[in-house]
């Protein structure tokens, strides 16, 4: 159960992804929310397609993590590609709702 330092043998699930779908969910991720950051630090002073642009990198992100998810991915930092999508859910209920 446990090794010769106390840590368990088994791998922990905030491991690195092991799946190439998992790199690139984690990779699209992290670009979708620095585009989000420089679209709310550029407002008013540049008139730029991030938040397009974002949009459109959460949802590949969220399609490469729901690939990897099918291809066996279990570490948590591949379900990090989840947060982008969930807020652009949220904005697009937003803009829904009024």
């Amino acid at each position: 159960m446990f090794g010769p330092y106390g840590h368990s043998r088994h791998p922990s699930r905030w491991s690195v992804p092991s799946t190439l779908a998992g790199w690139w969910a984690l990779a699209l991720s992290a670009i979708a929310v620095l585009l989000g950051i420089a679209g709310e630090a550029a407002r008013g002073e540049a008139n730029g397609p991030f938040y397009r642009v974002a949009f459109l990198v959460g949802i590949l992100g969220f399609t490469a993590a729901l690939l990897a998810i099918r291809r066996g991915e279990r570490s948590l930092l591949t379900m990090v590609a989840f947060i982008p999508a969930a807020i652009i859910v949220g904005f697009a209920i937003a803009q829904l709702l009024g």
